[in-house]
């Protein structure tokens, strides 16, 4: 019943494809009765289940009714829940258009902040990477090749996933590297060789490591990673500022960091 539901099927209808399972080919009454479902909704039932394809119906008096074959079922549960897919998929965006005209702009004088703590830090930050629209400044410290695990990969896979899509969509990046050690900048290589085509598109400058990592979004929104005084390699948490006043301050800084740093473009041999 539960399966069937999660498919689409409402509960009378679970329970007469069901009862049509087993009992094979059955009358309306008869349906009614091992279905428990009322009489006076039998037909409904039964005719909203042919039309997705999983009842067949014999026009004799009284009418038949046979379920189709589970394989057979299956497939048109699938196929019923992708064209619906389908359809949300074709009003997504003017569903966002519409949306958007009811969105409140924070103005400069307003704060909203929030922290995402453990597993939820880096799809929290991820998911507001994805919400740029026009500009994203990043300032990423990377330390020595060590610090290079599992945890470290993930990030900068998803990181990396998430700008190379931004770009695609026009949105323009600087990515500000705080490294005192340039040969530390090779191990990025294997990562990076996927998104390279993209990444043409993005400018990076090296500087020397300056502080924890943060991100200004469109010029007023700020994300701070914050990292585990335990283990100083994985970040603890990830903390969003809505403030344009602040995120311009910050803008100011990074901008003035950017001047200073070296250019740096991504080569593979």
């Amino acid at each position: 019943m539960e399966a069937l539901e999660e498919f689409g099927l409402s509960k009378y209808e679970s329970r007469v494809y069901l009862t049509l399972l087993s009992s094979g080919i059955t009358d309306a009454r008869k349906v009614s009765l091992k279905s428990e479902v009322p009489f006076g909704r039998i037909y409904d039932v039964l005719s909203s289940l042919e039309s997705k394809g999983l009842v067949e119906k014999q026009l004799s008096r009284p009418k038949k009714f046979l379920a189709v074959e589970p394989k057979l079922a299956v497939k048109k549960l699938l196929d019923f829940k992708n064209k619906e897919m389908n359809v949300l998929i074709q009003k997504a965006g003017k569903i966002e258009e519409d949306l958007n005209h009811l969105f409140c702009k924070k103005s400069k004088e307003s704060l909203f902040w929030s922290v995402s703590i453990g597993e939820n830090t880096i799809k929290s930050y991820m998911e507001k990477l994805e919400a740029t629209e026009k500009e994203l400044l990043s300032y990423a410290e990377l330390q020595t090749v060590s610090s290079f695990d599992k945890d470290k990969k993930v990030w900068i896979d998803k990181f990396l996933r998430v700008t190379t899509n931004l770009i695609r969509k026009g949105v323009r990046i600087k990515l500000l590297i705080g490294n005192n050690d340039e040969s530390n900048l090779k191990d990025l290589i294997p990562l990076v060789i996927p998104f390279l085509d993209d990444l043409t598109n993005m400018d990076i400058r090296i500087i020397p490591t300056i502080s924890n990592h943060f991100d200004i979004i469109d010029g007023e929104k700020v994300q701070l990673k914050v990292r585990n005084p335990v283990r100083p390699e994985e970040y603890f948490a990830s903390i969003f500022v809505w403030q344009k006043e602040f995120a311009q301050e910050l803008r100011g800084k990074f901008n003035e960091l950017w001047k200073d740093g070296k250019e740096f473009k991504i080569v593979v041999k």
